[in-house]
């Protein structure tokens, strides 16, 4: 931890460096200005009038950031300064006094000190934008131009991923760097290159002489020269009106930010655009610049340090690394040429280390260090301060390098983590981001005993299920290392849960912009003192004598002992249950059954295609009176009890088990089963690296209230009361059906006369919770309650459907919906709270005229006898129930007059309200099932 002299000097490099004057005659900063007895850390003033324009708070050892932030604002409504900072050195906070909301710049909150020019901008608002729309709209296009010039290098015969890329990168490349120096140019800096091999003056050129020249002089007389053949190689296009294309399409294009102190955010964009949609292409994903720039925060790098990355991919780790340090460095001649060469180390096997280096060009150098090699069949021992990486995951195995470290395992997780921990020197430090499994799978102990021996543990911060999508699926976590091969005492290792890391989790992964993130909490707070404040925002104590005794295993749910206030028994279930493992074996039973939140079904009606093999041999065996669920979803109820006399079929990888019946009653097990204590528990025993599950040996360990028998028996019985007293309501209502007296005036018509139909969309869906404002939901046949409502258990949102391949799927006021498979005939109307969602394509909508019927009386003709006798009739049964669009239409309607339908609509509607009666039971006894629930405990 850095001492509060040392953040000084590192505020004051980092207010030099935004042209701030500390000292003499026209010094604008003061530090510990006098204000009332107190003094705030600095005083930033308006040189031209020397009024106040940001206050600066220091932060002090063990105290959090937050609290700095407020003691900084309390100054500024003090003095009237409209701005208010705190920092740590490496972390900065930022207020707006009069909006009471951080700083943004340019779409961003602010991370960094601001100059004094800009400070005036944020006058009357904490949001600013230096950016001109143009370049934001340039930058937007370059995935655009992508596409035409991946189309025009498909002609020329370049392979689609890395070579169609890398020759578009180069010719980016050339069109950033003359960008740059036009910037340096107008700045009176030192200039690169000559006029003469910049983009203005060779788009100009067309035909043969454009490719010669590019070729010969552009890249070879210059860039070759300057940066190296391994970088800059000869355009591979032949075709001159190809390259001309590409050119023109790019010329249109302004793309550099004049006010950007380190450039290279073009390039970085186009990275960001390209591969979040084309990664499979290159083998290759983004880590996300929000969780980058966390890492880089937590290992705060100085000048001075050797900084390493040996899975550097297209750099952004180091990028962010060399930004942090330029920001907060004193700068002159011989320091700039220090961190350009001696700062910045990466490594990549892939030719993606040529875009790498182009990236630290634009960026503002350090390329000379980024080699193309494979980092494990090369160890480093004892070079580095630092190393930074995100790991790559799921390597597999590699025996001819195994003989290279001294673990011995050819896992590629132990090989990457024992090359990233030999690299560093003695008393180094790591952020890396490791997939979950290494923190609790056990063959993974060994390099979890050889982290803990040769590192200490200052942080695990646990990101959240869908981080990297739409790259992969892993859960994974961030290990922060300090102190490397010093052998330190360590009594305990804080462990901090992220569930919401500032953006949705779902394949668009859109910044969320209200409310504080737990990445924004964990900076923070993290270096605090106060325990319980720690605790209280979600961070887990782990104990080294705990993790010692347990493999080193690396999760608070193992840890974590649950206890309650009770005078009953509480004890864990593997006390009274028993894994149960008989197999279909002899194929006695030929049905096999899916276990949901609603119980056991079949999977022939879970499933739209056969899920079980043909041979169910394998397939556990579930007998009267015992249980089963699914490891991956019994987090949202996927457990389930056979109260039937037969026995049940189910996926192997379901657990079965039964429960010691002589001292407690199967249903009262169930029961508790839905309990909020043990729900708790059991989303907390829940993990792994893909999905979230639970083992037979977890669920074990989770805490249940045993009473005698008696009472169990009392309790299950006023239970099953009221359960059943809710599924005879619920039968009341689905069975509810409309009388429609038919008149020999009304005339008959077919549906298809009456409206035009139209199928659903098939799309991905999500159902985080963490989901932007503009995420659309998606209606599902399961989603149907009744005529006029859905079911919000289980909400599905669109994932990353564009907005024009959804809109003509959008409901609309008074659509209807009807289901064309499984519960075929299931009706829905369209109110206007659910107008805007998609519906699904087992669905078919109904778009009414509405001049010859209106849409509440066909959803009320869909609840009579009329209706549901000619579905039985026009369905078709293969392996499941079917109606589609055209027998749809062919089903008849009588149809009074519009008049008439009103009055019939008003009866009607009169008629389902009475329904809300027995919904308002429904909940009274759902009540009366959680108190009873609530007392056992």
């Amino acid at each position: 931890m850095l001492s509060e002299y040392d953040i000084r000097m590192e505020i004051d490099e980092a207010l030099k460096n935004k042209k701030w004057v500390l000292t003499g005659p026209n010094k604008n900063v003061h530090a510990e200005k006098s204000l009332e007895r107190k003094r705030p850390d600095y005083v930033l003033m308006d040189k031209n009038n020397n009024k106040p324009l940001i206050i600066i708070e220091a932060k002090r050892p063990g105290k959090d950031l937050i609290s700095a932030l407020n003691q900084a604002k309390k100054y500024a409504l003090k003095i009237g300064a409209p701005i208010a900072y705190a920092t740590d050195g490496s972390i900065i906070k930022t207020l707006h006094i009069d909006t009471n909301k951080p700083l943004f710049l340019n779409g961003d909150e602010v991370e960094e000190f601001i100059t004094e020019q800009i400070a005036f901008k944020y006058l009357n608002t904490n949001e600013v934008y230096t950016i001109s729309q143009k370049i934001i709209k340039s930058r937007q296009e370059l995935i655009n131009v992508f596409s035409l010039a991946n189309k025009e290098l498909r002609k020329e015969g370049l392979q689609a991923g890395i070579e169609r890329f890398s020759e578009f990168c180069t010719i980016l490349f050339l069109k950033l760097y003359s960008e740059q120096e036009i910037i340096r140019e107008n700045n009176n800096d030192k200039l690169r290159i000559d006029p003469e091999y910049r983009w203005d003056f060779f788009k100009t050129f067309s035909g043969t002489e454009l490719i010669a020249y590019v070729n010969n002089v552009v890249i070879k007389e210059h860039f070759q020269k300057i940066y190296g053949e391994d970088i800059f190689q000869p355009l591979k296009i032949k075709n001159p009106k190809v390259l001309k294309n590409i050119i023109n399409n790019l010329d249109e294009l302004s793309l550099s930010d004049i006010n950007s102190d380190i450039k290279g955010d073009a390039f970085e964009y186009f990275l960001k655009a390209y591969l979040a949609n084309q990664h499979k292409d290159l083998g290759e994903y983004f880590t996300p610049r929000h969780i980058v720039k966390t890492l880089v925060k937590l290992i705060n790098p100085k000048f001075g340090e050797a900084i390493y990355d040996p899975f550097c991919g297209t750099g952004g780790m180091l990028i962010e690394s060399f930004k942090h340090i330029f920001n907060r460095m004193p700068r002159n001649e011989e320091t700039l040429d220090f961190l350009k060469k001696n700062t910045i180390y990466g490594r990549e096997i892939t030719t993606n280390a040529r875009i790498t280096k182009m990236n630290m060009i634009l960026t503002g150098d350090g390329h000379n260090n980024i080699q193309r090699i494979d980092s494990l069949a090369n160890p480093i021992d004892n070079k580095y301060d630092i190393v930074i990486t995100n790991m790559p995951f799921s390597l597999g195995n590699f025996d001819e390098y195994s003989g290279l470290y001294s673990l011995g395992s050819a896992n590629g997780n132990f090989l990457c983590i024992e090359h990233c921990l030999r690299s560093i020197k003695p008393g180094g430090r790591m952020a890396i981001i490791i997939p979950d499994g290494i923190l609790f799978d056990k063959k993974y102990k060994k390099i979890r005993e050889y982290i803990y021996k040769n590192s200490y543990v200052e942080n695990i911060v646990s990101l959240p299920q869908g981080s990297f999508k739409p790259y992969t699926e892993v859960k994974t976590s961030i290990l922060f290392l300090k102190n490397i091969k010093q052998k330190l005492n360590q009594d305990y290792v804080w462990y901090f849960t992220v569930k919401n890391d500032g953006f949705t989790l779902n394949t668009k992964r859109k910044k969320i912009v209200t409310g504080n993130n737990d990445l924004d909490i964990f900076l923070a707070y993290n270096n605090s003192y106060e325990e319980n404040n720690l605790m209280h925002l979600g961070f887990n104590k782990l104990i080294m004598d705990e993790l010692k005794k347990n493999d080193f295993i690396s999760i608070p749910n193992q840890y974590i002992e649950f206890s309650y206030n009770t005078s009953t028994n509480i004890i864990e279930c593997k006390n009274i249950i028993e894994e149960v493992k008989e197999k279909n074996i002899e194929k006695q039973v030929k049905i096999v059954w899916s276990v949901t939140k609603n119980g056991f079904i079949k999977s022939s009606d879970n499933f739209k295609e056969q899920v079980p093999s043909e041979d169910i041999s394998h397939y556990k065996l579930v007998p009267p009176n015992c249980f089963a669920y699914n490891p991956a979803r019994i987090n949202i109820g996927s457990i389930a009890i056979n109260l039937d006399n037969d026995i049940k079929c189910v996926s192997p990888m379901y657990i079965v088990f039964k429960v010691n019946e002589k001292i407690i009653n199967p249903r009262y097990f169930y029961w508790l089963l839905q309990s909020n204590n043990v729900k708790e528990q059991i989303l907390h025993y829940c993990f792994g690296t893909v999905r979230q599950t639970l083992n037979y040996k977890d669920f074990c360990k989770i805490k249940i209230p045993l009473t005698d028998i008696k009472l169990q028996n009392e309790i299950v019985s006023k239970l099953d009361f009221y359960l059943e007293s809710i599924n005879n309501l619920k039968k009341i209502i689905s069975s509810q059906k409309i009388y429609l007296p038919i008149k020999n005036d009304w005339s008959v018509k077919l549906i298809g006369e009456l409206c035009n139909t139209q199928y659903g969309y098939t799309a991905k869906t999500e159902n985080n919770s963490l989901m932007s404002k503009d995420n659309i939901r998606y209606i599902r046949t399961t989603d149907i309650i009744n005529i006029f409502e859905l079911d919000n258990n289980d909400i599905r949102y669109i994932g990353d459907e564009k907005l024009n391949k959804i809109s003509e799927y959008k409901v609309n006021f008074e659509d209807i919906l009807v289901t064309r498979s499984g519960s075929v005939g299931t009706s829905f109307y369209v109110s206007k709270k659910y107008e805007g969602m998609v519906f699904a394509s087992y669905l078919v909508r109904l778009i009414l005229n509405k001049n010859l019927i209106l849409p509440k009386f066909l959803i009320y003709f869909t609840k009579t006898d009329y209706y549901w006798t000619q579905v039985e009739l026009l369905k078709d049964v293969l392996t499941q129930p079917n109606l589609n669009a055209e027998k749809m239409k062919m089903i008849k309607i009588p149809c009074p007059s519009l008049e008439i339908q009103k009055e019939l609509i008003y009866k009607w509607d009169e008629e389902f309200n009475l329904l809300n009666k027995f919904k308002k039971d429904i909940n009274f006894f759902w009540e009366k099932i959680n108190e009873i629930l609530t007392e056992i405990w």
